[in-house]
């Protein structure tokens, strides 16, 4: 199965070329243009990574990031956030803010390089995960009768 990506980009002459890209590329790419359809999307098809716009028309992109960290079914989700140059910087928490921040303009090239990062980042991290999980029912067990 493909990776799915969620994309928030307001600028539909921005959009078309990444979703062309991406799609190309090997990904199942659901394109969205605001904050709204961002975290409906999300719920409903729980994409490998998010990219969002910081600029959507109806909610900020850190404001839809911070909400996505908060849910339990994106709370993990990789999160690409997509600034313009000179745009001003905001205090962003670690915990609820993106993972990568890609300064526009940019490649689909240089956003592909930062989406293969990104995934291989993550399931390194699932995989972690997954193996603690193994061990997460055992006990220890002390023999305290030899001692």
């Amino acid at each position: 199965m493909e990776p799915r990506i969620l994309i928030a980009e307001p600028d539909a002459d921005l959009l078309k070329p990444l979703v062309s890209s991406l799609s190309a590329g090997g990904y199942a790419v659901i394109p969205v243009a605001t904050g709204l359809e961002t975290l409906k999307q999300a719920r409903a098809f729980l994409p490998e990574i998010i990219i969002l716009d910081s600029r959507l028309p109806d909610i900020d992109g850190l404001a839809v990031c911070d909400i996505l960290r908060r849910l339990p079914s994106t709370a993990t989700t990789p999160i690409i956030l997509m600034t313009w140059s000179g745009q001003a910087a905001r205090p962003v928490s670690a915990e609820t803010g993106p993972d990568i921040c890609l300064t526009k303009p940019f490649t689909p090239g240089e956003l592909a390089e930062r989406i293969v990062e990104t995934l291989s980042r993550w399931r390194e991290i699932r995989l972690d995960r997954a193996t603690l999980d193994q061990f997460a029912d055992l006990e220890p067990r002390i023999d305290c009768s030899e001692v």
